[in-house]
């Protein structure tokens, strides 16, 4: 009769140890893979974040000064047919007004109001000057499931005064933004950090009209 012979205890010590290495790559593939299916779900959050937070911006006055009744004037321009506007705020007084609230987005009047420096002096849940997201959506404050998915990303917003004078040759507009205070244009940057702590930045001009 033909004698049976099983594995040996070194042959299946052997087999599991090549049995592990295998499933120690296999999982690492499959968090590589998670990794790279997730990245681009964070980035497309906070694109939608600088969407929305940009286009709140873009639809407020260039400042508390402007001509509200039309924009027919500006604010720190010459005497116009005997008529003059108040100077354009200052960037050392960028912040909201009196009659705004910090705790309502929908009081600001103009850009500046959205400067998280000095939002984050009245709201809670700061980084430095980063603000939580969850914030800029305040009309879905009540919304737990759509205010967790805004959890981890937090927003800065900074505004820079800026010198915009077209160039003798009529090409395109000559743009300096030293933080001096001109006001022909104001350089605005938002910045998203991440819940993977990465940083995405966007910035735009609005001109003083």
């Amino acid at each position: 009769m033909k004698s049976e012979r099983g594995f040996t205890l070194v042959e299946l010590v052997i087999g599991m140890v090549l049995l592990g290495i295998a499933c120690a790559g296999s999982l690492s593939l499959l968090l590589s893979q998670k990794s790279a299916y997730r990245d681009p779900m964070v980035q497309q959050t906070s694109l939608q974040i600088i969407n929305k937070i940009a286009g709140e911006i873009r639809i407020r006055s260039f400042d508390s000064k402007s001509d509200l009744g039309g924009g027919v004037f500006r604010c720190s321009e010459p005497v116009i047919d005997d008529f003059q506007l108040a100077e354009c705020t200052t960037e050392a007084k960028y912040g909201i007004d009196a009659g705004e609230s910090a705790s309502d987005i929908g009081t600001f009047d103009d850009i500046d109001d959205f400067v998280t420096a000095k939002l984050c002096a009245s709201i809670a849940g700061c980084q430095g000057e980063y603000a939580p997201a969850a914030y800029f959506y305040s009309i879905f404050k009540d919304d737990s499931l759509f205010i967790n998915l805004l959890d981890g990303y937090f927003v800065r917003v900074r505004v820079t005064p800026c010198r915009l004078s077209a160039l003798p040759s009529g090409g395109d507009a000559n743009i300096t933004c030293s933080g001096a205070d001109d006001h022909s244009a104001k350089k605005i940057d938002i910045s998203i950090l991440q819940r993977d702590d990465n940083v995405v930045d966007y910035s735009f001009l609005k001109a003083n009209i």
